[in-house]
C-alpha cells in the first residue's frame, strides 16, 4: 500500500513538473501581460517564442500586436489552452481574432478544447492585432500564444515556378491558408512519368476531397494533364505520358475547406527507365532546290532536308550527313546517295538529279529559218543571192546596150 502511494505521489510530481512547461516541444514559455484594448495592445517581442498570459474574467479581452516583415511570408498565430474552461459548443471555447489596424477581421478561430491556430499570408511591413477572449461566465484561466513566421520559398505563381529535379525526393511544406506551391521540370526523354506525393503530417479527412492535399500537372499551355489528392490512408499519384524536351508544371495546394493548412509534404517524380534509342532510318524530306545540271556544273545541296527516325518513334532533322554519287563529266541521270551515322549505326537513302549535255543555241528547223526557208549558216545560199543580184544587174546593162545599138543604126 505504501509502495502504491509513493508511485502515485511520484506520478503527481511528474505531472506537476510537466505542467510547468509548454506542451509544444517542452520549451519554457515567457510570461507576457496583454493590453485590455486594441489601442493598448502589447507588442509581441519576438517571433517563434511562446508567451503565457491569462484571462481573469469572461468580460476581459487580451490584446497583442505585431508587425510583419518586408519579404513575403506566412504568419502562424497559435493558441494553446492551459486552464481556460471549455463548453459544449464551439462558441463557448476560447476565441482568437486577428484584425488589421482598422479593426477589420483577417481571421479567427474558436479553439478545439481551447487549442488552435491561424496561418495566413499577410501584407509586408504591416501591423496586425490579436484579441483573445472567452465567453464562459465567471471563468478565468491561462493560455499560451505564439506568432511564428514561415518564408514562402516556393512561388505561388506558375510563371515563377521553382525548378525541381527528377528521381529525387523533394521536401517542402504548406506555409498557410491559400498557399500554393508551383514547381517545373523539363522531360529529358519521351515516356511515362510517375509523380507520387505524400502529405506527411498534414491532416486529411476521409469525408471530403477538398479537405485533402491536391496535386495537379500542367503543360506549358496551362492544360491539366493529370490530378489527384491525398486520402486519409493513401498518397496521391499521377501517371502520365510526357514528351521529350517539353516543360511541365506541378501545382501543390490544400483544398479550400481544408481542416489544416500547414505541414510538411514530399513528392518524387520517377522518370522512365532509360532505354536504348537507336537510329532506324533516314528519309529525304525536301529535295535540293536544283535538280537539273549541265556537264561541268558543281552540285548544290541548298534546300536539301534529311530526317532521321528513331526506335522510340521520334524523329529529327539531321545535318551531319554525307553525299556521294554525283559527277558532271557526262550527261545522264545521277543517283545521289545520302549517308548518316549516329552511335555507330549508319543508314542510307537516295534521290536522282539530271545532268544534260553542254548548253548550245536553239536548233533551226531543216530547210532554213522560218521566214526565208534558207539556212543562215549555209555559205552556198549566200553565194546564190550574190549571183542572182549580179545576173540581174548584167541583164539590165545588156538591155541598155541593145537599146543604144538600135538607135545608132
Amino acid at each position: 500500500m505504501k509502495k502504491t502511494t509513493k508511485i502515485i505521489a511520484l506520478m503527481l510530481a511528474v505531472l506537476t513538473v510537466f505542467s510547468a512547461f509548454s506542451i509544444s516541444g517542452f520549451a519554457v514559455a515567457t510570461e507576457l501581460d496583454a493590453g485590455n484594448s486594441m489601442s493598448s495592445a502589447v507588442k509581441i517581442p519576438q517571433f517563434g517564442v511562446n508567451y503565457v498570459s491569462s484571462l481573469s474574467s469572461p468580460e476581459e479581452e487580451d490584446w497583442f500586436k505585431f508587425t510583419t516583415e518586408s519579404q513575403d511570408a506566412y504568419y502562424k498565430i497559435e493558441m494553446i489552452n492551459y486552464s481556460l474552461p471549455e463548453g459544449l459548443h464551439y462558441f463557448q471555447n476560447a476565441q482568437l481574432l486577428l484584425c488589421d489596424k482598422f479593426g477589420k477581421e483577417a481571421g479567427s478561430f474558436y479553439g478545439s478544447f481551447g487549442d488552435g491556430y491561424l496561418s495566413l499570408k499577410l501584407e509586408n511591413n504591416t501591423s496586425y492585432y490579436i484579441r483573445v477572449s472567452h465567453e464562459q461566465v465567471n471563468e478565468k484561466g491561462n493560455y499560451e500564444i505564439t506568432v511564428s513566421v514561415d518564408y514562402d520559398v516556393v512561388p505561388n505563381e506558375m510563371e515563377n515556378a521553382a525548378t525541381t529535379q527528377l528521381d529525387k525526393l523533394v521536401a517542402n511544406e504548406m506555409d498557410g491558408t491559400s498557399d500554393i506551391d508551383w514547381f517545373k521540370f523539363v522531360a529529358p526523354v519521351s515516356g511515362n512519368y510517375v509523380l507520387t506525393l505524400d502529405n506527411c503530417d498534414i491532416y486529411t479527412s476521409s469525408n471530403s476531397s477538398e479537405r485533402c492535399m491536391n496535386v495537379y500537372l500542367y503543360d506549358k499551355l496551362t492544360q491539366i494533364l493529370a490530378s489527384d489528392y491525398t486520402n486519409y490512408d493513401s498518397k496521391a499519384e499521377l501517371s502520365v505520358s510526357l514528351e521529350k524536351g517539353e516543360t511541365y508544371y506541378i501545382k501543390v495546394y490544400m483544398g479550400a475547406s481544408a481542416a489544416a493548412t500547414v505541414g510538411k509534404y514530399t513528392f518524387i517524380i520517377d522518370s522512365p527507365l532509360e532505354t536504348v534509342v537507336n537510329l532506324e532510318s533516314i528519309t529525304v524530306q525536301n529535295l535540293p532546290s536544283k535538280t537539273t545540271y549541265y556537264v561541268g556544273d558543281s552540285f548544290v545541296k541548298n534546300g536539301l532536308v534529311v530526317k532521321a527516325k528513331y526506335s522510340d518513334g521520334t524523329s529529327a532533322t539531321v545535318t551531319e550527313y554525307t553525299l556521294s554519287g554525283y559527277d558532271s563529266l557526262s550527261a545522264g541521270s545521277k543517283v545521289i546517295t545520302v549517308s548518316y551515322t549516329e552511335n555507330g549505326i549508319t543508314k542510307r537513302t537516295s534521290f536522282t538529279v539530271d545532268v544534260l549535255a553542254q548548253q548550245t543555241d536553239d536548233p533551226v528547223p531543216e530547210g532554213g529559218n522560218g521566214e526565208t526557208g534558207e539556212d543562215d549558216n549555209d555559205s552556198s545560199g549566200f553565194l546564190s543571192i550574190i549571183t542572182e543580184v549580179f545576173m540581174s544587174t548584167l541583164d539590165f546593162f545588156m538591155m541598155i546596150i541593145e537599146l543604144l545599138t538600135s538607135l545608132l543604126s
